[in-house]
């Protein structure tokens, strides 16, 4: 679901517990964690964006499972 976002769209730890059904903090331990193996980017305190190599291979996976 985050991986299905649009490029270039950026999304807060309170989005990401939402969709993942967890709490801000762990959420934020989540994506700290996606963050140091090059997953996605912090771009200000608490926002977040996926690095492109992230969304163009979710683009991948969702054409070749339609």
């Amino acid at each position: 679901m985050m991986a299905g976002r649009r490029r270039g769209t950026s999304f807060t730890t309170k989005d990401a517990g939402e969709t993942f059904g967890v709490s801000d903090r762990q959420a934020r331990r989540i994506l700290v964690n996606w963050e140091h193996i090059g997953a996605l980017v912090g771009i200000e305190r608490g926002r977040y964006m996926l690095e492109t190599h992230i969304t163009e291979a979710a683009d991948r996976i969702s054409k070749a499972t339609v």
